[in-house]
Formats: structure tokens, C-alpha cells, sequence
């Protein structure tokens, strides 16, 4: 059985649209079906939608927590709810859609609906504001996963602690950062990383890309997770050319000094042929012990999805 002790883990990829986001929810679920408190965070997001307007300058707010990412959508319209139980059942009836710019294989939720709307709408009547947030003035920007993230969590919390640097282009954080002029602030996002701490048992953090992807100049995602001294868990989307890139994946992650918790294989692809021996392959060359194998899922399944992690027990609750 894999352990995850307190105070959670990090979750990385490959490479983009191979699963992450399903895994971190799958993860939180099957904690909390072992009676966990359970949190999820995006610290760093990019392509996120406004609550409304236009894309803009950098606004900066000391109001406490952080962020800001596009609501999911393709849930049928509903007046506003304020609540969290609001939240999740606006998340729970999302349609599965490809998002532009990754793997069309893999289900996305449509982030164009009134779902969407309803969760970015639901947040600015609340007030709430991040820290690091490139809109477009006094607007707030919401992304999807995030917000998904949010909804799958154990208690309300303000979306700022989940998602504490928020951009909107469409491209790598540092990129965006350097696009609005606004730099991805690490002290934020441990900031609301040790709030989220105090408030669950576990939190589950989802990174960015892959593992590599850069924060700033300098930083890298190694450099947020060395400081939050937790796990990486690795997931893998079956396709092809996943084994180099899950070979090196893992190599980086040990060659940069942190713990590899283990991996998840992700069926992107319906019917690849190649999946079945790929899978086992990696099971044999990776460090790390095979986590969760999920299957293909046409649309989002989250409690057959958090059934795959069988072997995960919780240290130290």
C-alpha cells in the first residue's frame, strides 16, 4: 500500500492534457471517502477567463489568499448559488469537451457555457481577491481546473487561497507573468499553501505542464515543491512517446531532490492499441510504484476514477 503522509503531495505531468486534473480530483476523492479532510490547489494557472470584461494590466491586492482560474462549463443555466454545494453541483454536470491547445483525446470540460459564468460570477459576489491576478482592471480571472479543484474540496474556501497566481494567456506561467508584468510570486503561494494546511487533512497541489515548466527567470516548479517539502506523484498519459518523456519526468524529479511518491497511468487515447504494453513497460522501468490506472473516460467519471487508487492508505491523518 502507498502512504500519502500530511501534509499532501504534488501533482505533475508529463505534459499537458494528459490527466492531471483528473487524477487531483480522483486523489481528493478517494481520501476523502477514507474520512479525510481534503483540499485541492492550483497554485500557478494560466489561460483563465475573466469574470467579465476583457483581458488587462496586473492588479495586485494584500487581502490575504491568492488566485484566480476559468470556470468550467456546459451545465445547464441556474441562478446563482452561493454556496460551495452550489459550486459542486454547477462542476458535477459539466460536459466533457476538448479545450483548445491540448490533447483532443483526452475530456475536457466546456469552458464556454453557463456553468462558468455562474461559479466566476459566484466568486465576485463574494468579494474575494488575489493577491497576483493579471486581469483586466478590477476584474478577476477564474480558471477551470481550479475551480474544479475547489468544488471537489472538503469545506468552502476562498478561491484565492486555491489558485494564487492566476494569468490570462494561454501559455507557459512565466511567459504570462513576464506578458502582464507580473512575476509569479513564490511567497504568495506559500502563503496560502500554509493557510490551506491548517484547514485539511490533506491538501492535493496540481502543477502546471510538466515538470519543468518555468516560474520565472529563475524558479522552476521544483522550486515551489522543494519549499512545500512534499511527494510528487507523476502521471503519465499513455500515448506515444510517453515512456521517454516519463523517464526523464522521473529522473528530473529525483536528480532535483524530492521524493517521487509514485506514478499514474492516464488512458488519454480510446483503443490505442499500444496502451497495455506501454503501461507495463513503465511499471518496470519507472522508480516509482504504479499508483491508479485509469481508464479512458469519454465523460468525466470521478468516482470510478478514485476507485483506481486501491492501494493508497493515508500516515500519519
Amino acid at each position: 500500500m502507498i502512504q500519502l503522509p500530511a501534509p499532501g503531495c504534488f501533482i505533475t505531468g508529463t505534459d499537458t492534457g494528459v490527466g492531471k486534473t483528473l487524477v487531483a480530483r480522483a486523489l481528493m476523492a478517494a481520501l476523502k471517502a477514507q474520512g479525510l479532510q481534503v483540499l485541492g490547489m492550483k497554485p500557478v494557472a494560466t489561460g483563465a477567463g475573466p469574470v467579465s470584461g476583457d483581458q488587462g494590466e496586473c492588479r495586485r491586492s494584500m487581502t490575504g489568499a491568492v488566485g484566480s482560474e476559468q470556470a468550467p462549463a456546459g451545465a445547464p443555466g441556474k441562478a446563482r448559488e452561493p454556496s460551495m454545494a452550489g459550486a459542486a453541483r454547477a462542476v458535477s454536470g459539466l460536459n466533457a469537451a476538448a479545450h483548445p491547445g491540448r490533447d483532443q483525446h483526452f475530456p475536457r470540460r466546456d469552458t464556454a457555457g453557463a456553468g462558468g459564468r455562474e461559479l466566476r460570477r459566484d466568486d465576485a459576489s463574494r468579494g474575494e481577491h488575489s493577491p497576483l491576478s493579471a486581469g483586466s482592471g478590477d476584474q478577476e480571472l477564474r480558471n477551470d481546473d481550479a475551480l474544479i479543484l475547489r468544488a471537489e474540496g472538503s469545506r468552502p474556501v476562498p478561491y484565492s487561497l486555491i489558485n494564487p497566481c492566476v494569468y490570462a494567456p494561454p501559455i507557459a506561467p512565466h511567459l504570462a507573468a513576464a506578458e502582464a508584468a507580473c512575476p509569479v510570486s513564490l511567497d504568495a503561494i506559500l502563503s496560502a499553501w500554509r493557510a490551506l494546511c491548517q484547514m485539511a487533512d490533506r491538501v492535493v497541489v496540481e502543477g502546471v505542464g510538466g515538470w519543468r515548466v518555468p516560474l520565472s527567470g529563475q524558479e522552476t516548479l521544483a522550486d515551489l515543491v522543494r519549499a512545500m517539502d512534499i511527494p510528487v506523484l507523476l502521471v503519465v498519459g499513455l500515448r506515444l512517446g510517453c515512456i521517454s518523456h516519463a523517464l526523464m519526468s522521473a529522473e528530473c524529479i529525483r536528480s532535483d531532490g524530492l521524493p517521487l511518491l509514485g506514478w499514474v497511468a492516464c488512458h488519454v487515447q480510446a483503443d490505442w492499441p499500444g496502451a497495455a504494453a506501454v503501461c507495463a513497460d513503465l511499471a518496470a522501468r519507472l522508480p516509482g510504484p504504479l499508483v491508479a490506472e485509469i481508464p479512458f473516460q469519454a465523460r468525466e467519471d470521478i468516482t470510478g476514477a478514485a476507485a483506481c487508487f486501491r492501494g493508497l492508505g493515508s500516515a500519519g491523518a
